[in-house]
């Protein structure tokens, strides 16, 4: 009969849990692969038990205490006593993600939830100091809404006065929508700026406007056609004066 991952690692020996600056390290499955979620939630729920955070009585080994960027105390004895039942002992979740397990615990007071990080295997566990939002837990990512014409049109806007050049007018004359296709696969709202005081022709020329794609998804601006100021003409050289003749002192 197989013995189950999970229940390899509640049959370990506590003290193999923490070992030096590699605490858990030797809980660790023995195939080389990283954890399921379900080995992630029992690893991450075996650690804030064993570091103080539950109200079980804690069990961190001499040396083996791991340093929290929310710990509180003069030293390792106040520090635990101030962690001590201020986690649920059962994780809410876990999220595989930049090649690293987020798991997170409710905590006691207040309702928010507390995020323990560590490697794909359990390398490097260490609490975060940033609340974890339930959603992103749960893998629930907001799925981006595409922006308006107008709203593109005030993005465009912004970007023009900071980094536009002179001569340009204020306002965009027209804003189109345009797909992607295979030269360009910028899905995004193209707003036309022409030089000041000029109207926009049905068919705008070249170097007669300046042309802002701002992207529906992301919101970022960028130059499609960039009107380049003209450079300023280059003073003429000062006109050497004729030099004075002298008179001929032989000629006098």
């Amino acid at each position: 009969m197989k013995t189950s991952s999970r229940a390899l690692l509640f049959s370990l020996p506590l003290a193999a849990f923490f070992v030096g600056a590699q605490p858990l390290r030797a809980a660790a499955p023995s195939e080389d692969k990283p954890f399921t979620k379900e080995e992630a939630l029992a690893y991450a729920e075996r650690f804030v038990a064993l570091q103080g955070y539950t109200s079980q009585p804690n069990q961190v080994s001499q040396g083996g205490m791991v340093e929290d960027p929310l710990d509180t105390g003069p030293d390792s004895a106040a520090k635990l006593r101030a962690r001590f039942a201020t986690l649920e002992p059962k994780a809410v979740g876990a999220r595989f993600d930049s090649d690293l397990w987020f798991v997170g615990f409710r905590s006691r007071s207040g309702g928010r939830l507390r995020s323990l990080r560590m490697g794909p295997k359990g390398e490097a566990v260490k609490m975060v100091s940033q609340s974890i939002q339930p959603d992103w837990l749960a893998g629930n990512d907001p799925v981006p809404t595409a922006i308006t014409k107008d709203e593109a049109a005030a993005i465009a806007k912004r970007f023009v006065e900071a980094h536009g050049p002179k001569g340009l007018a204020k306002e965009p004359a027209k804003v189109v929508e345009h797909k992607p296709d295979a030269k360009d696969g910028w899905d995004s709202w193209w707003a036309y700026f022409p030089k000041q005081g000029a109207k926009l022709a049905v068919e705008p020329k070249a170097g007669e406007y300046a042309l802002v794609s701002v992207h529906k998804l992301s919101r970022e601006p960028k130059w499609a056609v960039e009107l380049k100021a003209k450079p300023a003409p280059a003073p003429k050289p000062a006109r050497k004066a004729a030099p004075s003749k002298k008179a001929d002192p032989k000629k006098r």
